[in-house]
């Protein structure tokens, strides 16, 4: 009896220590995330670009593009930003660990674009779908994909 009592201990400790660390994991996804898009709405878009991995990423816009393989320098991502202000929120954000270095999260993202010049975009409404990998420096976007919310405007407008 001893032994069953030692071995279901052992077995609910573990489990708990699981928990807490997928937990913690999902958590910093989380907040990567939100920073991720507060570096962009403040205009710290050299910070943005060093979000994603360094060997390229997948991506598919809210404007219905095919699949884009990219592998963009940050001084790539500042020229193209160049006088446009963001002003981006996710919500209702959800973790799934795929792994200990990898998650999938998924999420709304609402908000704005403004071009220095032209028309923006005032009511941009997309799903987020995002696979995310952690590497020494922390969490970072391997792949992501967005697609516009019924009523509401992708980057096509």
């Amino acid at each position: 009896m001893k032994t069953l009592t030692q071995t279901f201990s052992v077995a609910l400790l573990t489990t708990l220590v699981t928990y807490q660390v997928v937990a913690q994991a999902e958590q910093q996804v989380v907040n990567s995330i939100k920073s991720h898009w507060n570096m962009l709405n403040s205009g710290n878009v050299a910070s943005f670009a060093t979000n994603f991995v360094a060997d390229g990423f997948s991506a598919a816009s809210s404007e219905g593009s095919f699949w884009e393989y990219e592998r963009q320098s940050t001084e790539e991502a500042v020229e193209q930003t160049k006088g446009v202000k963001f002003d981006f929120h996710p919500h209702h954000i959800s973790v799934i660990m795929l792994g200990k270095d990898m998650a999938l999260a998924t999420y709304y993202l609402v908000g704005s674009i403004t071009p220095s010049e032209g028309e923006g975009i005032t009511n941009y409404r997309t799903r987020a779908s995002q696979i995310w990998v952690k590497d020494g420096s922390g969490w970072k976007i391997k792949h992501e994909h967005f697609s516009a919310l019924f009523g509401g405007a992708g980057i096509g407008g």
